[in-house]
């Protein structure tokens, strides 16, 4: 079976950008269609973090919301979609 993850409209995807101490980690939200789009956006627009941070992971978000008094950002994490499951057509001639 093959797996195939079917986004029609874009999602609003959260990239945490993580560093070696004492540096902060940053979280960058944007849309994208996949988690391996919103990714490669985020690298396109923030180059320097591609070879400066640590680790990066991608997540699909719910809700996020941004004090712009203070700068700091509430992101809440989405619920994974169930996969569907998909025949290889080599099955389906057999």
């Amino acid at each position: 079976m093959t797996r195939i993850e079917i986004s029609p409209a874009p999602d609003l995807y959260a990239i945490e950008f993580k560093f070696r101490p004492p540096h902060l980690g940053v979280s960058i939200v944007l849309t994208a269609t996949c988690a391996l789009a919103a990714q490669l956006k985020a690298w396109s627009l923030f180059p320097e973090y591609e070879r400066t941070a640590s680790s990066t992971h991608v997540y699909r978000a719910r809700y996020c919301e941004i004090n712009w008094d203070n700068g700091r950002a509430i992101v809440v994490k989405q619920k994974k979609r169930p996969e569907i499951l998909f025949p290889n057509p080599e099955e389906i001639l057999k």
